[in-house]
């Protein structure tokens, strides 16, 4: 909070100026200019505007006006739109210089990022008049985070360790982002889904874009079309993929069968556990595992004991030690994966 703190902000300096006996500072530099303490300065200028949200999502849902979220997120969204000032993406030819200069933009980046899209999503995916201008600042967030790499040449001799490291760093921003995507995917190929006016309103190029282009309809007048929105999400499971580590199978599947379920208006069951067989055999490959392995493994791990006899069923075969078809009840068992009614 406001307050809370007493220490001056940092001054745009090299460590060189600095030494032990002095007695003043140096006058801090422009914060165009680059020095080893650049990006911690611009950091700092944002604080005070980052610190503003927690308070606010803390309230929001009891919230009836959202004059002050859209101050903020406004604030923070030009406080965006600076980095790519302070660090442009075009002008540098060293392929070193390319690559430390997309770190410095992408970690700042999402400094600002995060606390705009935790502020954005509770009302950009669940409240159906939410001013237009939070439901397009979250769809462009959340594809801004997702094609952070299309900034670089994938031929660098060392993409691929940028790439771990973006996947590593922003693994939880990346799943996220992913599955707001597909949010959007619903509305647009989805004219009857509950999403219909969120998702419309966030695909729109800009405020009342038709005011200017009378002849076009509002589905001509979208950012992103529904096959470019899939496109990207399935390059983000591929990333995923090829940088499998540790428990991701779970999180890569759960947007995977998120992805299966919306990006077409009329999805079949049999297409979607598909689908997932060729991720799940994918994640597998990048695990240096097979079905068979993975069966036994799971098979020794869920051996039947006393306990587990005594369980009731959580209504699904193979939940519990019962051997009662019955248990299926209103479910579809295709192939190994279990898909309720309703499901979509």
């Amino acid at each position: 909070r406001d307050g809370d703190f007493s220490c001056r902000p940092p001054r745009n300096l090299n460590d060189s100026e600095l030494f032990l006996d002095m007695k003043e500072l140096p006058p801090t530099k422009p914060i165009d200019q680059v020095t080893d303490n650049q990006m911690q300065v611009y950091a700092a200028m944002t604080l005070g505007v980052r610190m503003r949200v927690a308070p606010l999502i803390n309230r929001i849902d009891s919230m009836r006006d959202y004059q002050e979220v859209m101050e903020v997120g406004a604030k923070l969204e030009r406080f965006l739109d600076d980095i790519n000032y302070i660090f442009p993406r075009h002008g540098i030819l060293n392929d070193t210089q390319r690559s430390k200069q997309w770190r410095c933009r992408v970690i700042l980046d999402m400094h600002v990022r995060r606390p705009l899209l935790a502020l954005y999503r509770p009302l950009a995916m669940g409240v159906p008049e939410v001013p237009p201008q939070i439901s397009r600042a979250y769809l462009r967030s959340s594809m801004v985070i997702l094609k952070y790499l299309d900034e670089l040449d994938p031929l660098l001799a060392h993409f691929q360790d940028i790439a771990e490291m973006y996947h590593q760093i922003l693994k939880r921003d990346i799943i996220q982002a992913a599955l707001s995507v597909c949010f959007y995917i619903q509305s647009a190929v989805r004219p009857n889904s509950e999403g219909l006016v969120l998702g419309q309103q966030a695909l729109r190029m800009s405020p009342d874009s038709s005011d200017d282009f009378p002849s076009y309809t509002a589905e001509n007048l979208v950012l992103w079309s529904p096959a470019r929105l899939v496109n990207t999400v399935q390059k983000t499971l591929a990333l995923l993929m090829n940088n499998i580590s540790g428990s991701d199978t779970k999180d890569i599947l759960c947007v995977a069968i998120v992805l299966e379920t919306v990006k077409t208006a009329d999805p079949k069951a049999h297409d979607i556990a598909r689908e997932l067989y060729g991720v799940l055999d994918t994640c597998l490959r990048a695990s240096n595992l097979t079905r068979e392995k993975l069966r036994m493994s799971l098979d020794h791990f869920h051996q039947p004991n006393d306990y587990m006899r005594s369980r009731a069923s959580y209504g699904y075969p193979g939940s519990s030690g019962s051997a009662n078809p019955a248990v299926s009840g209103p479910m579809g068992d295709i192939g190994g994966w279990i898909l309720w009614e309703g499901w979509d």
